[in-house]
């Protein structure tokens, strides 16, 4: 059995190690250094040796300045809700008034706790508030660590019916009655994690100019993509049927992003912004369109008529069929981003197709042949 002296003397070594080495913190050694009253280095100086490991907050519960007790929750995208041992530290009771501890998915009390940040469905953590004698406490956010503004962090006091936003208001002071158990106990309190859509990621504008050097030079502006949100631009060279890759960007909160498209083709080159934010959602982004050489014919355009252009509710195609033997003829009707949002056939040289119910904006169509599902022709038109 670990004697007081030699739990002190590991509490001095764990202090000096941990100031030095981030991984040498024990858990095991840090809720020891707890059970002697004494609030572990951990607790009081998480190291950040990554984004991950960086991303806490510290909850602290007060009666006076010498009972009051700390958990940390650390997020961490691929930690369990689950008590792991190594990856979370079990609460052990100090000797002060008062002890405050987070409850795992299975029912563990913790005072380290990891987990990941919520997606789209908020996270409920309970509390376990307890004191030896009734009392007038405060629970406090004393530290959140490099969590996105993204996330609100809302204390839940289910017997007082009241809550609290911690990130506006640090501090939430409460009755502690020890004559009525719902007043204290792991039932009382939840710490709600949870995202906020006012400042969720948003696109606010993109766009493609020639610059010198024959090439293409991509911008784009955001809000609220912080560091966690992933850029790829794409580009196609057959009017929005395909598109490749043809860069990365990683977001930094910057705002502010560009591109430069060094090798773009001859003709019409189309551009994209595909985006896939904290929640893995991807989105897409309206087209920029640059032309180089002579690209004031789309590709197969001869083959096609179509009017009006621009047009209100309906718009009409005459196909014009390089080969006598295509008699059968597949329309598709696409936007911006290459999504196709109205398809039909045709077994004539005709088509009338009704577009009163897309947004303003440019699409383009495709003709292919039934027969040899080859493209017959390419277009666009305007929807006013």
């Amino acid at each position: 059995m670990k004697t007081y002296r030699t739990v002190l003397l590991m509490c001095c070594i764990l202090q000096l190690s941990t100031l030095f080495n981030a991984n040498a913190a024990s858990a095991t050694t840090a809720n020891e250094c707890r059970a002697l009253g004494l609030r572990s280095i951990y607790l009081n100086q998480p190291k950040a040796e990554n984004k991950s490991s960086s991303q806490y907050l510290r909850l602290k519960l007060i009666k006076d300045a010498v009972n009051t007790e700390d958990i940390v929750i650390q997020f961490k995208p691929a930690a369990s809700q689950r008590y792991i041992f190594n990856e979370d530290a079990k609460y052990l009771r100090g000797f002060g008034d008062v002890s405050l501890s987070s409850i795992s998915s299975d029912s563990v009390n913790l005072a380290i706790n990891a987990l990941p940040l919520p997606g789209k469905q908020p996270e409920s953590l309970r509390l376990n508030v307890q004191a030896k004698n009734s009392a007038t406490l405060r629970l406090t956010l004393t530290d959140l660590s490099a969590v996105p503004k993204l996330y609100d962090v809302w204390l839940i006091d289910k017997f007082a019916n009241d809550s609290l936003d911690m990130r506006q208001n640090k501090t939430y002071a409460f009755k502690l009655d020890k004559e009525d158990i719902a007043s204290y106990g792991p039932d009382r309190f939840l710490l709600v994690i949870r995202q906020n859509t006012a400042y969720a990621y948003r696109l606010i504008n993109f766009g493609a100019v020639k610059i010198r050097g024959g090439h293409s030079f991509i911008q784009w502006n955001t809000d609220n993509e912080e560091d966690h949100t992933h850029f790829s631009v794409e580009r196609s060279n057959d009017e929005g049927l395909t598109y490749n890759m043809i860069g990365d960007v990683l977001s930094n909160g910057a705002g502010t992003y560009s591109f430069t498209d060094t090798k773009p083709l001859k003709g019409d080159n189309i551009y994209r912004l595909k985006q896939k934010d904290i929640n893995n959602t991807i989105t897409y982004s309206n087209i920029a369109n640059v032309v180089f050489g002579d690209g004031n014919n789309l590709p197969g355009t001869d083959n096609l008529t179509i009017y009006p252009n621009p047009a209100v509710s309906v718009i009409n195609v005459t196909i014009n069929p390089p080969k006598a033997d295509e008699t059968l003829f597949s329309i598709r009707v696409m936007d911006g981003s290459g999504k196709i949002v109205k398809d039909g056939s045709s077994a004539q040289t005709s088509w009338q197709g009704s577009i009163a119910n897309l947004q303003p904006g440019t699409y383009f169509i495709v003709v292919l042949g039934m027969k040899t599902q080859s493209a017959i022709g390419r277009t666009r038109f305007v929807k006013l």
